[in-house]
Formats: structure tokens, sequence, C-alpha cells
């Protein structure tokens, strides 16, 4: 996709490296929505033939937490690589129309063949086309199948009827918040309470969803609300960690009794009605569950009993 608009280049203040702003931060957002439909970051990289725009688009890529895994790169480093997603800035747009660097045909070819499974590129067509007959040929090619405009179109993955246009950083916002679109979520959750998250791809099931209003169940049930100041997934998240971990280190039992499950599954010595003592799971009922000792009494035939004690 090129956008037959981009603003005017800049200069960076480290030196006289090519960059421009509206692309660098067009490509962060695009960046972000891919992630937001469930791409994984090692999946994309972002390219430019500029030091200047490299620069520029790591300033962009914000949090860094967020964007971790995703690869910027120069053109002249990635040669021999290639990715599933690749996202192009071109920089280039200026009134005297020199295109630099774009006009050398192998970084052009190298720029254009990386990806695997989806390309996007964000630059102006216009001076390109005109200097260049490589360009030239690869614009109208693009345009003979319909992939060259000025704006970016989104479909929402839970609602199709849903479709918005991006042409700059703001719209995928404005459009797609959380990936989707502006439709509230409002799905039911574990607690009781709804999703305040507007449309989302990812985490359907809500396994990573924080919920923010106060837990329902009662303080008295369990001492992490308390700590949580209420806060409903909070408290059963770390309460089921420090089950898992407690356990996997031979700790003691521990877990909420606002869970699902009151089940541990720590071993511990219980004793049967018969008088035997069995290691079992905590959650074994020895009155209800046969004993595991082999029973040991004499029969009339001589032979001892193979059965169970209870």
């Amino acid at each position: 996709m090129f956008s037959l608009n981009s603003p005017m280049q800049d200069f960076t203040k480290e030196g006289k490296s090519r960059s421009n702003e509206h692309e660098a931060k067009f490509l962060a957002a695009l960046c972000r929505y891919l992630i937001l439909q469930g791409y994984q970051r090692k999946q994309i990289t972002i390219l430019t033939a500029y030091v200047g725009q490299l620069t520029q688009l790591k300033k962009e890529l914000v949090p860094k937490d967020f964007f971790g895994g995703v690869r910027v790169c120069a053109v002249d480093n990635f040669q021999g690589e290639e990715n599933d997603i690749i996202l192009l800035s071109l920089v280039r747009s200026n009134e005297e129309g020199k295109i630099g660097f774009l006009q050398i045909e192998n970084r052009v070819c190298v720029a254009l063949s990386r990806a695997k499974k989806g390309f996007f590129c964000i630059g102006n067509i216009s001076p390109l086309e005109a200097k260049s007959t490589l360009w030239s040929k690869i614009a109208k090619d693009m345009r003979a199948s319909g992939n060259v405009g000025k704006a970016l179109t989104l479909t929402c993955q839970n609602h199709p009827q849903n479709v918005s246009v991006a042409s700059c950083a703001d719209d995928f916002k404005t459009c797609a918040p959380e990936g989707g679109c502006t439709v509230p979520c409002a799905k039911l959750l574990k607690c009781g309470h709804v999703c305040e998250m507007m449309c989302h791809p990812t985490d359907p099931d809500h396994e990573d969803y924080d919920c923010k209003k106060p837990c329902s169940k009662k303080k008295t049930h369990c001492p992490l609300i308390q700590m949580y100041s209420g806060k409903y997934y909070q408290a059963c998240k770390t309460c089921m960690k420090r089950f898992r971990e407690n356990h996997l280190q031979g700790g003691p039992c521990f877990i909420c009794k606002n869970q699902s499950t009151s089940m541990c599954f720590k071993v511990c010595l219980k004793s049967w009605p018969c008088g035997h003592e069995n290691e079992t799971k905590c959650y074994v009922d020895p009155p209800h569950t046969p004993c595991e000792v082999p029973c040991g009494v004499t029969l009339k035939c001589k032979h001892p009993c193979a059965g169970k004690s209870f």
C-alpha cells in the first residue's frame, strides 16, 4: 500500500539522514494493529533505507515492552533475510523530486522481496515513478491490482460489517482502539462483571483481562481480596499462582474459597476407617474411597485375602 499524500521528509538532528515523522507514526500504529490481530511480534519487521528514519521509528515504537520482539532494520542490513510481515517506510517526499537511495535497483529489490505473508509499504509514489523506470513499472502493476491508495482499509474480525479507513496514525486509535472496532466488548466475565474494553480480536476468553471492579465475594472468604482492595482478578490470579508454586515445591496447601474449585492436589497422609494410613491427594475422602492396603486377612482356604481393606 502506497500513501500518495505522505508529508515532506525531514532531516534528523544527528545528521543529514532523511526521516519522515508521518510515516514512522503510521507504521508504528499499523504494527500495533497487526499485533492486536494476533500476530506474534517476531513475525513483523519494519524496514527503511535511511538511518534517520530508523531512529524515528524506534522513537515511535512505545511502550517498548509492547513492541518487544518487533525488528526495526535498515534495508541494507536485511539482505538474505525475510519475515512473515514486512512494513516498509520509503521516506522520500520532497519538492525537488529527488529519490536518493531508492533509485538503486538492488536496494529496491531487497526492500520489496522480504515478505512471506504480508507486505505494507508507505511513501509518496509520485516522485518515485517520475524518476525511476523500475518504480514506474511497480506502481503500474500495483494500481492494476488495486493495491495503491491514500488509506488502508480496516475490517473488524468480530464485526465484519464494520469497515473503516486509516490514512494517519490517529485513525487506528479512533477506528480500532483495541484492534477490532468501536463496539464495546461487554462480554460477561467469570467474576460477574462485563469487559469494559472496546471490541478486541485477541483473548476472546478474557484469560489475561484484569477486571477493575470490586470483587463481589465476601472478603472473609479470601485474605487476598483485602490485600488487593477487593479487585477480583488480581487476588484470584495471585491465589492460584501461590497454589501452583507451593505444590510444586512441596509447600502447604493454599487456595482461595472464591475459586471455582476447592480440590487440593497436594499429597498428604490420611487415615482410613480400617485403621490403615495411605499417602493420597488432599482432596480424597477416606470414608468414600477404597483403602489401597491389601486386606491380608487369612481366608478359610488358608490363603491371605488379596482384596482391599475397604
